[in-house]
Order: structure tokens, then sequence, then C-alpha cells
């Protein structure tokens, strides 16, 4: 069986638009299903940005022709962030979206545990040969038996999604809770351990190494391996070595209930059938569980593809081992925790991400980072970025303006704080 339709996440996309900025804010112009406007206000934040009026007015009748509640889009050109606004339809009493409101990034969390597992073995604390079953320990529960492939997965299949799991043919198990809890005969919330324990005693879909099959089970591992070796929980190691050396503070683990949301964060809306507060967030700290702002996503690209000579993060032969692409990805053209498309004579990395209530993007090429995020996924099955018919004029503006940006005025040093 597959993951009831609102679980599925789709962190890999394959739109080839010639225009960067058409990819990202193509996300704030997904079609959702239209509905009422009732005591709804539009707020819009950030500092302005002259000549880019339009771009909020296109994204602005977007928004309220379809209903999307909150959304933040953000442009840096080479580490200097040239374009940040917070967008907001909902109801007076809702906080408005500011430029630095955090977002669950969903898939987007794949590229930040891609870059802590490279530093571990820069540290030789891991090698992509680690054997992951041997590693962490894995048991199966009483009375059964881990399937004989499991031996052979190492943290090189689980970065490649290549590790023998195949959501399609079987399910998902980070969103799987209900059954996994009563298999083992233990009180929800289970834990990563459980789920663990669980998938040890389940048969693999294929071979390690054989094929390519997105797994979002495959990254929770790598998060498991990361507590294992570090003797740390995965969000605060992360924390410390991968986002704290860039100037990074605020991004997170993210929280299951409402209630417990970081201060600054966005309220989340579900579309028909969706429940944005049902999953079990924090289990998936290492595939889907982050929550950050734009302009710190922003930042955390820049760190590692402005200048890879002097990346804060890891060594310039760590990224480039990072960004190979597996030829078993086909056409999701898919390498270690991020998606590489060949633009023209350059490359552009990017990764997508979407769960109940969430769908972002983010995207880098030529210097020039973009990320969008909306708090509210589309009315569809697929993640999608395909528009129907020509491009919107907004998007096609936003995009012959960032072909002239290195051309603009440096923006004044009041929207540095941003960046901050």
């Amino acid at each position: 069986m597959r993951e009831p339709r609102e679980a599925r996440s789709a962190g890999v996309t394959h739109l080839r638009a010639a225009a960067i900025a058409a990819l990202a804010l193509a996300v704030l112009a997904m079609v959702a299903v239209p509905a009422a406007a009732q005591d709804q206000v539009w707020t819009q934040t950030g500092e302005p940005v002259p000549g880019w009026e339009a771009v909020d007015d296109a994204i602005r009748t977007y928004m309220q022709t379809w209903n999307i509640p909150g959304a933040v889009a953000a442009l840096s050109y080479q580490g200097r962030l040239i374009f940040t606004h917070g967008y907001t339809w909902d109801s007076p009493e809702v906080e408005p979206v500011q430029p630095t409101s955090l977002f669950r990034i969903a898939s987007m969390s794949k590229p930040i545990t891609s870059v802590a597992i490279h530093q571990l073995i820069e540290r030789g604390l891991l090698s992509y040969d680690t054997r992951v079953a041997d590693a962490l320990g894995l048991e199966p529960p009483p009375g059964q038996e881990p399937d004989p492939w499991l031996a052979e997965v190492t943290v090189d299949h689980l970065l490649y999604h290549t590790g023998g799991w195949d959501r399609g043919l079987a399910f998902d198990p980070m969103f799987h809770d209900e059954a996994i809890a009563s298999a083992l005969g233990v009180d929800l919330p289970i834990s990563k351990a459980d789920i663990a324990t669980y998938m040890t005693g389940q048969e693999m879909q294929f071979r390690p190494g054989s094929r390519f099959a997105y797994s979002n089970y495959g990254y929770a591992l790598l998060g498991l391996l990361i507590e294992k070796v570090t003797g740390r929980d995965y969000s605060e190691w992360v924390a410390e070595n991968v986002l704290q050396p860039i100037g990074v503070g605020r991004p997170r683990r993210g929280h299951t209930v409402a209630d417990e949301r970081a201060p600054g964060e966005v309220r989340y809306y579900g579309r028909v059938g969706e429940d944005p507060y049902r999953w079990n967030i924090e289990n998936m700290d290492a595939h889907g569980g982050w929550v950050v702002s734009a302009p710190d996503y922003l930042r955390f690209m820049s760190a590692l593809f402005d200048d890879p000579d002097s990346s804060p993060l890891l060594e310039r032969s760590s990224i480039e081992s990072m960004l190979v692409v597996n030829p078993l990805s086909g056409g999701s053209e898919y390498a270690q925790g991020w998606v590489v498309l060949q633009e023209g004579e350059g490359v552009r990395y990017q990764h997508g991400g979407s769960l109940p209530g969430t769908l972002t993007m983010a995207t880098w090429v030529g210097g020039f980072g973009l990320v969008a995020l909306r708090n509210t996924s589309r009315d569809s099955d697929e993640f999608d970025f395909d528009l129907p018919g020509p491009l919107p004029p907004h998007v096609i503006l936003l995009a012959e303006r960032t072909q002239h940006l290195a051309d603009m005025p440096q923006v004044d040093g009041s929207l540095r704080r941003f960046l901050r």
C-alpha cells in the first residue's frame, strides 16, 4: 500500500525553466482550489525594493485569487540579500508573515542532513561505505528476521536514495505511526527508534545500490547515524556544526502540535483532506522536520556554493562529491541530498519540499539563490512546478530583472538585518 495522498512528501522536482526566478516563485503561483475571501486582509512586510513593485502586486493577485494564506520569497546574489518580502492573505487576528518568519521546509531538510553527514565523513567518524545496520545495531521486533539485503545498506546508498526501500511499492514508514505503534505494542507518539525497529523486520523492495527510489526513511536513518556517532541529539548537533558556523541561529526541529510552534513560526493550513498537525514532525527531523526562514536557507546555500574553496562548512572535495549525480536516479538527477541540473553552461542546485500545510523550493545558480515558502500545500497528487500556458507576467518580469541584477544599485544596509 502507499501512504495517504496527504502524507506524500515530494522533495525531487524536475522543472527545467530557464530563469531561476521562475523556479521558486512558481511555488507562490501554484494553482490551488479558490475559496471565499471573507474577513481576510492583505499584508505585505519587508523593506521596499524600488522597481520591484510589479512583483509584489502580481504575487498579491495570485494569493488572493487562489486563497493562499501566507508566503515568503527571498533572493540573494553572492551572499547578499537583495529581495525578501512576506505576504499574508488571512484573518486580521493572524500574525502577518514576516521576511524572517519560520516555515516548515519539509524535504528541503535533506540537504542540511547531507552536509552534516559529509562533515562526519571528513572527520573520520563515518564513510560512504559504512554499513548502516551494523553501525546502528538494528534489530527487528521479537520473532522476526531482517531482510538479508539490509546488511548491504551503506551511507552512500542512503544519501543517493538507493537503499532498497520503495514507498511506491510498499509504504512510507514516516507516515504510519498508528500501524507501527500497534505492531510493536507501544503507545503513541512513537519514536525514531521504534520506526527503525519495525522497518528492520520488514521486507525490502530491491537490492541496495541497484536502483533509485526516493526514501524519507533512508534519510531518517542518516539522522540516527548522526546521533549514534556523535552521542548528541540530531538537531542539536546539526545546529551547532552546520548552522551556527554560518551565523544562523534560529532554525530548529519543528513540532507536531500547533501550540508548540516556535516564536515567529507561521500557522499552517491544509487543503481538502489534509491536516497539517497530524503527522509526527519531530520524527521527520533529518528528512523533513526543520523549521527555517527563507533568508537563513539562502545563507546556507551561499556558504556551500558561492565559493567552495572557502566554504565554512565543507572542503571543496566534499562539496563536489556531494553534488555528483547518481546515474540510477534517471530523470530525477539526484545527487547526495541535492537535485543537480545543467543550466546552459552552468549548473543549478535545488531541492523542494511538500507536506500538508507546506510547499517549498530552494534553488541556486550562478551566484543567485532563491527561496520560496508557503504555509499551505496545493490540492494535487503531485508536487509539480509546471504551470498551464505561458509563464505569468510577474515571473517573466522577475526573471528579466535577475539577469541584470549584478548591475543594480546595492540595497541599503537596513536590508542586511534579515541575514542575521
